[in-house]
């Protein structure tokens, strides 16, 4: 029997983020399957309790990183419970994990939510090549590797040497397992509008992201300052909504201004994706899947992206619901946002479910787990 010791180093409950859902959600389905413990920080929040076992094991302390004590006290209880995978978020405590490994015969699986060493490089931090060097070194130690793309599994495959029998694409997924209805959508984009006070009428386009990350960041200056204004040009009355935690205060002004306006963070995000004529997703770093364009998608929405912000996403499985621009040229973005509000109304393909739902991941993982023992 499969039993996986799951251990992630920084809080994920509640799940807000799209990195906290992409572990949370992937960890749900994929305890349907296998007898699996999430061992996490004690700083999560476990009321209401999540949908499968979580003991709060860590400090959350920025010495749990290097605390030798982590070794002692997690090698007892694999070996009190019998794990026979340990399942690594991030490649962080990859010294950790090595040395489970290597004490208790539990197999090594690390999962990347991207190439950590170039999502720092994008962002200009001058330590990248040290992260690189670690990062490859914990995963050429490990039995298997998750990754979140086709493309970082190739980038791992060329820069790192690993054995391509021991590298999956285990893709960030959607519970939604049929397109949702015209009607649902219509009726959500009558709500968020009421809700806002907007004209239902109207192109409503939405963002969504944490917003004191640069590349989103990066991609929100985009918005206000570029795309919502050349909108408004082309004679395109509209409303930009957009939504996140950790918004700079330098910003507040900014969205009192022209047609994008902040909502803060929103519990009900999935209303928003559906509600959305158009998603924007002008982000052109940070590497991985973009989870927010998945689930835009998944909700039926017609989704403008850069390259970049397409990674993890095959295009022929989305119809006419992806529009996919090449990285950097602003116009064609423009154009292409323009364009989706001309579109006619239409169900996202159910090849895009079938790729993407939570049950089909969930068993691509097991039977990748399976293959180890």
């Amino acid at each position: 029997m499969i039993r996986v010791a799951s251990l992630v180093s920084y809080k994920i409950l509640p799940a807000k983020t799209g990195g906290q859902r992409a572990i949370t959600l992937l960890l749900s389905y994929l305890s349907q399957r296998v007898s699996l413990t999430c061992y996490g920080t004690d700083d999560n929040e476990t009321a209401p309790a999540p949908p499968f076992t979580f003991i709060p094991f860590f400090g959350s302390s920025r010495l749990r990183y290097i605390n030798p004590l982590n070794f002692f006290r997690m090698r007892k209880e694999i070996r009190r419970t019998k794990a026979t995978h340990i399942l690594l978020e991030h490649p962080y405590w990859g010294w950790l994990g090595i040395l489970l490994q290597l004490s208790t015969g539990a197999q090594l699986v690390v999962r990347s939510h991207n190439i950590e060493s170039l999502r720092f490089r994008s962002m200009g931090r001058w330590w990248w090549q040290i992260l690189k060097w670690y990062e490859r070194f914990t995963h050429r130690r490990a039995r298997l590797n998750f990754f979140i793309t086709e493309e970082d599994r190739h980038y791992a495959l060329q820069h790192f040497g690993l054995n391509p029998a021991k590298c999956v694409v285990i893709t960030y997924g959607t519970g939604q397992t049929v397109p949702p209805s015209l009607a649902a959508r219509r009726a959500a984009k009558a709500m968020i509008c009421a809700r806002h006070q907007l004209n239902a009428s109207a192109p409503l386009f939405f963002y969504n992201g944490t917003l004191d990350y640069l590349p989103n960041r990066i991609g929100l200056d985009m918005i206000i300052d570029k795309i919502s204004p050349a909108l408004t040009a082309k004679g395109l009355a509209h409303t930009v909504l957009v939504s996140g935690s950790k918004l700079p205060s330098s910003y507040q002004e900014k969205m009192q201004q022209g047609n994008v306006r902040y909502t803060g963070f929103v519990p009900d995000i999935e209303s928003y994706f559906l509600a959305a004529d158009v998603f924007l997703n002008p982000v052109m770093g940070g590497g991985g899947i973009k989870t927010k364009l998945v689930e835009a998608l998944a909700a039926g929405t017609t989704s403008v992206s850069f390259t970049n912000g397409a990674f993890g996403i095959p295009v022929n499985i989305c119809g006419e619901k992806l529009r996919v621009v090449e990285d950097g040229n602003i116009n064609a973005f423009i154009d292409a946002a323009e364009e989706s509000t001309r579109q006619e109304e239409q169900l996202m393909p159910q090849q895009f479910y079938d790729h993407f739902s939570w049950e089909a991941i969930a068993k691509k993982a097991t039977e990748s787990l399976q293959s180890t023992l």
